[in-house]
């Protein structure tokens, strides 16, 4: 099976495609830096703006992963909910992600959005909906969580998978409940004695664990300011914050730019920072994987990056569903 990977970035959704089996045909990634790591990973250089691009400029693919910029979607909801889809639509990529489903008709599309879009998005969401009914898809929603595929980090994303409307839905199998916390991530990896915070550069608090995600925020490092911390959300992952290790990394941050990830290891009593290798294996990717040697862009790259480990078994599942019934392109 042929795929065409849009706003590509450095790569997840390739890579975790390409382990499904499937075949890299072309992508789509107009950031500079990323297409540099994407053309070091997989030997293509990602074309550029999509709205640049004529809609014949790209391969036949049975298959067009996309995963939105929907950098609105991570608004609050107080400050998103009063916006016009209407005056919404100059600005949005996924319009013209639309004019090549329309001419090239592929078997499958994976659409990758941020969990917010069912909340403050939900009329942009349901706009997807319209304009994927009216190209002849019928679409399949899930929302996944990383924590539920064996990586150790709570993260929320939502899934579209749509088929032809002749063809039989797809129903997308679970797999079976690993849950990895970070204690047994890192229980058989190398920590170097760099990595081990002093106990004076940081401050460990005694919260209770109530949280329902699993994150359990335990400290941080006192190079912040110190404030009343009852205030912030628990969860929420300012950097420099320490999270236990008997729970789950929330996610990486896109304005992160010097690895400030820390884990409180619960058995042996200390806090450790977490390294740029060790941050990309957290979302699944593999120890070949070059990204990039500049800390600001590697931070940044793993933030909007597609989990590969996630979309593998996308792409496994969709496979599946091509052979069972036999899609036509």
């Amino acid at each position: 099976m042929r795929f065409i990977d849009f706003f590509a970035g450095i790569g997840g959704a390739t890579l975790g495609l390409q382990k499904a089996g499937m075949q890299l045909v072309d992508a789509l990634e107009v950031q500079g830096q990323a297409k540099k790591v994407y053309h070091n990973n997989f030997g293509l250089f990602p074309k550029g703006d999509l709205m640049n691009i004529p809609t014949y400029g790209i391969e036949k693919a049975d298959l067009f992963y996309a995963s939105f910029p929907f950098i609105e979607m991570s608004k609050s909801y107080a400050s998103f909910i009063g916006e016009d889809p209407d005056s919404f639509v100059a600005t949005n990529l996924y319009f013209y992600f639309f004019d090549f489903v329309a001419y090239h008709k592929p078997k499958y599309l994976i659409i990758e959005i941020v969990k917010n879009i069912t909340k403050a998005g939900e009329r942009h969401l349901n706009l997807i909906y319209k304009i994927l009914s009216q190209l002849g898809y019928k679409t399949a929603t899930y929302c996944i969580n990383y924590r539920d595929y064996g990586l150790p980090i709570s993260k929320e994303v939502v899934y579209l998978i749509a088929v032809p409307r002749t063809t039989p839905a797809f129903e997308l199998e679970k797999p079976k409940r690993q849950l990895v916390v970070l204690a047994d991530f890192f229980k058989n990896r190398t920590i170097s004695k760099k990595q081990v915070v002093q106990g004076h550069q940081y401050k460990l608090l005694k919260l209770p664990y109530d949280s329902h995600r699993s994150i359990y925020y335990t400290g941080f490092i006192k190079t912040q300011e110190e404030r009343d911390v009852s205030y912030h959300s628990r969860t929420f992952p300012y950097n420099q914050r320490i999270y236990s290790d008997s729970g789950f990394y929330p996610c990486f941050q896109a304005c992160e730019k010097q690895w400030r990830y820390f884990i409180y290891q619960e058995v042996k009593n200390r806090v450790i920072k977490l390294n740029d290798r060790q941050c990309y294996s957290m979302k699944g990717f593999p120890s070949s994987f070059a990204f990039s040697p500049i800390a600001s862009h590697a931070c940044t790259h793993l933030a909007y990056a597609s989990s590969p480990r996630v979309v593998k078994w996308l792409g496994e599942q969709i496979i599946k569903h091509d052979q069972l019934f036999s899609i036509p392109l």
